[in-house]
């Protein structure tokens, strides 16, 4: 990674089109490894064919393809099933009928058997036959669609076409961004890969696969109305990268032509359209804005409006993240979405709104009272008089007691400075608390002392008390 740059001026990449110049040297790397990549997939699986021919017949025999399948295919279609690979009846099949191309792949994950090498260099010769013909093909979009938001293996059908260079053809736009790389260290995967797993990251939520991580996806992605325009979405989020503009603009735009094409109404491309625009807004709320804010939370609603658009957007956000790389997504990414999620939930249901803020302060402190029956009571009364209010709608319930026994034992002690942390293994966070006296260095001392210790610091919550102490919580 260190070395590209240098080579990318040395090898006379220029920058271009909203490409860096070692982006466009790394494209043209990707773009020829792919090649070598798809030759030896051929060439593997054709001497694998050549070992199946001579090996005893048993193996057919025992094959999980029943006879029936493997007759009703042959009957009823231009393909055939020959050692657990889908073949085609004859060499014109393709030119006969170019939505054969399509077909080809919607047979191989609905038999679930893997391709031919002949296949697929049939198809390859055949790859001009995907033209604007066949592009505006309602019986190809249909089944592209169906593919697409299909629920055995979008993701490893997409690759499939993607390899055969069948993806790039059939949705034009997706040929830019084949081998597209973007030169930061967030990003692990071309641009066209971490469309394609994003599409799968979806499919594994659908299927309770990471309900142990993601307990709020995993429920939601049960009571969504349309999840084709999600998984539309999905595909088409970042295909506009690359470019001068926006990328969420270019691919709005992207998405209004090709979404009429794939069969969606005019309802449902306004969906995807906005989804696309905003996928990354949910995202940079949670982890740039002050979500225990409510303008913040009102904000968000406004430009959300549903309470199903803000399903779709946390489901795409979620696995738009999850596909970027190993590591990309924690816990704690996954905590400040969910606490988005259910805020604006509640103003988007009729919950609480400016007005109700004195009452859940009032609540707040009400609770706390409770749960302190071993503390002092005028303690705690000169404790609540402490903080302004925004410090009751910023922290929950067990965090307001932590701070109170901090706070106690800080001032039984006549400590100037009391510490406390805690440590969440769902979410991945250490959260540490510090209660000194105020001064206008203070946050910066605190910040960097963690920064010298090695801790990564995702977030704080600075809050000043009326007799002129702090407490800073940070986490870690």
């Amino acid at each position: 990674f260190d070395v590209q740059e240098a080579m990318a001026e040395r090898l006379g990449y220029k920058r271009h089109g909203g490409l860096r110049a070692v982006e466009r040297f790394m494209k043209h790397y990707f773009l020829v490894a792919k090649d070598v990549g798809d030759l030896t997939t051929i060439l593997c699986n054709t001497l694998e064919i050549q070992q199946l021919k001579t090996a005893p017949g048993l193996n057919r025999l025992l094959n999980p393809l029943s006879w029936r399948t493997r007759r009703e295919i042959r009957q009823r279609t231009d393909f055939r099933i020959e050692n657990d690979r889908i073949n085609v009846r004859d060499k014109d099949v393709f030119k006969r009928d170019p939505v054969n191309i399509i077909r080809f792949f919607a047979k191989a994950e609905h038999t679930d058997t893997y391709l031919h090498p002949d296949a697929i260099r049939l198809i390859r010769r055949a790859l001009p036959s995907v033209n604007h013909s066949l592009q505006a093909d309602p019986e190809a979009n249909r089944i592209f669609l169906e593919l697409l938001t299909g629920r055995v293996n979008p993701e490893g059908t997409l690759r499939r076409m993607s390899e055969a260079g069948v993806l790039a053809r059939f949705i034009p736009a997706f040929r830019r961004v084949v081998g597209m790389m973007q030169f930061n260290m967030y990003h692990h995967y071309t641009v066209d890969e971490h469309l394609l797993r994003t599409v799968g990251r979806l499919t594994d939520i659908e299927r309770g696969g990471a309900h142990g991580e993601l307990p709020l996806s995993t429920e939601v992605v049960k009571s969504i109305k349309n999840r084709r325009v999600l998984y539309v979405a999905a595909f088409l989020h970042d295909i506009g990268k690359g470019r001068n503009e926006d990328h969420s603009i270019v691919g709005a735009r992207i998405a209004r032509d090709v979404c009429p094409r794939l069969g969606l109404t005019a309802a449902e491309t306004d969906t995807v359209v906005w989804l696309i625009e905003q996928h990354l807004t949910m995202s940079n709320i949670a982890q740039s804005r002050d979500i225990s804010d409510p303008k913040t939370i009102r904000d968000f609603a406004a430009i959300v409006q549903s309470l199903e658009r803000l399903k779709l957007l946390l489901l795409l956000t979620v696995a738009d993240i999850r596909a970027v790389g190993p590591g990309t997504w924690n816990g704690w990414k996954g905590q400040l979405l969910r606490t988005l999620y259910y805020e604006t939930e509640t103003v988007l249901t009729g919950g609480f709104a400016k007005s109700g803020r004195k009452e859940k302060e009032e609540e707040a402190q009400a609770t706390l009272r409770l749960a302190l029956p071993d503390l002092d009571a005028e303690f705690v009364e000169r404790h609540i008089e402490r903080f302004y209010s925004d410090y009751w709608m910023r922290f929950d319930t067990r965090q307001h007691v932590e701070h109170a026994h901090l706070v106690n034992g800080a001032m039984k002690a006549g400590l100037k400075l009391a510490t406390h942390y805690t440590t969440n293994a769902f979410t991945a966070i250490t959260e540490l608390t510090v209660f000194a006296p105020n001064h206008p260095r203070l946050l910066s001392l605190f910040a960097g002392a963690c920064a010298a210790s090695g801790a990564n610091i995702l977030g704080a919550h600075i809050t000043t008390t009326r007799d002129g102490f702090a407490l800073d919580t940070f986490l870690l």
